[in-house]
């Protein structure tokens, strides 16, 4: 159920702050969000981008396979 789900977020959520607050190298807790951008190529080149501050910045495509491998 939905409140059993919240409810295990916030569990997980306090094992990470907990574990973090301890100063364990790995954290055993499973993420709170994954971010994922399988590209960095952009050619909009907005004011706020990362990617006009940085004169090495270096574009990257993750590989369709590579995507398929990590969420079998």
């Amino acid at each position: 159920s939905k409140e059993e789900i919240a409810e295990l977020k916030e569990l997980n959520a306090k094992l990470i702050f907990a574990q973090i607050a301890l100063g364990e190298d790995h954290v055993e807790a499973v993420g709170l969000r994954l971010n994922l951008d399988p590209t960095s190529v952009c050619n909009v080149r907005c004011v706020t981008c990362y990617q006009n501050y940085s004169e090495t910045f270096e574009p990257h495509v993750i590989p369709v396979e590579a995507l398929e491998k990590a969420f079998e």
